[in-house]
């Protein structure tokens, strides 16, 4: 059984909340076609917000408010604060990605913007003390703020009061333990800058285009083990994707919005887009097809 208990409770009609889940909260807001799956606990003192089409599973979260925006994937991740802390709040933005292991010490506040991607065990810091500070040895404390457009890879760890700018790649295995600039390539224990000024690159149409045809054709292979075949043709930086059941609809590149009513194979064809870096979302959680082999699996007595 589930568990849900709040001074106010906001959860829309359309959210699932999976057996096994655990939500405590003064102020609870679970928005629409929500996914809160298996293993959440959530021991929030204030206000608790989950923005449309968030899906957040295996993860827990301890601290005073968290504001977890839309479009969301957060897997396997511990958020929390240490009760005794003045702040202990975290704001996570859009189109994000958190993986598993992660840790968020959220004693002090922490901001994450949007599309932005956390690999797994990634650490992020806002405390740090042991030793007797009465004795000389040092204290760290400071709020943490992620940028827009930054991918944080495994194994990396953001210190105490560090800013990361928008546009950042912080490579694998990297101690951040210092304010991160706009637009750079991020690495190093300790990190530093190691190429700057480099993102967002350019991208000129031809390229699309050239990338747009090689998923096509990419896609059409993975789904011969999926037992369906769509059409799919790309006009310019558009995609025209007709399922089997004869729906149409048109993906708009430029501006990542698609044109027609999605069904279970246009989904999929999404999911895919999604998986490589192609995104294009809405107000559902991203959803794929099983291919046959796995399927089996599932119909193994």
């Amino acid at each position: 059984m589930m568990t849900v208990k709040g001074n106010q409770v906001d959860i829309a009609e359309s959210a699932r909340i999976d057996p096994g889940a655990d939500i405590c909260a003064s102020h609870i807001i679970i928005g629409e076609n929500v996914i809160i799956g298996k293993g959440f606990i959530a021991k929030v003192a204030g206000r608790l917000e989950i923005g449309t089409a968030s899906v957040i599973k295996n993860t827990q979260i301890f601290c005073r408010n968290a504001a977890i925006g839309s479009n969301n994937y957060i897997d396997g991740v511990l958020i929390e604060g240490a009760s005794n802390s003045h702040s202990q709040n975290i704001r996570i933005g859009n189109e994000n990605l958190i993986l598993q292991n992660t840790r968020i010490n959220c004693n002090d506040d922490v901001e994450i913007g949007n599309d932005v991607g956390i690999g797994q065990y990634v650490d992020i810091w806002t405390h740090g003390s042991f030793m007797d500070v009465f004795a000389g040895y040092p204290y760290t404390s400071g709020p943490v703020k992620i940028g827009d457009h930054v991918w944080i890879t495994a194994h990396s760890t953001i210190m105490p009061g560090v800013t990361v700018g928008d546009h950042v790649i912080i490579g694998n295995n990297t101690i951040a333990n210092r304010n991160v600039p706009g637009g750079c390539f991020f690495a190093g224990m300790p990190g530093k800058v190691v190429k700057e000024n480099i993102y967002p690159p350019k991208f000129s149409n031809e390229q699309k285009e050239e990338l747009l045809d090689a998923l096509i054709l990419d896609y059409m292979e993975i789904v011969k083990g999926k037992g369906f075949k769509p059409a799919i043709q790309r006009k310019g930086l558009d995609i025209h994707y007709t399922s089997p059941d004869g729906g149409e609809l048109v993906f708009h590149s430029e501006t990542k919005t698609i044109e027609g009513i999605p069904d279970i194979y246009s989904e999929d064809f999404r999911d895919y887009l999604r998986f490589r870096a192609v995104k294009f979302f809405t107000d559902k959680p991203f959803s794929s097809i099983i291919p046959s082999d796995f399927k089996a699996l599932d119909e193994m007595e």
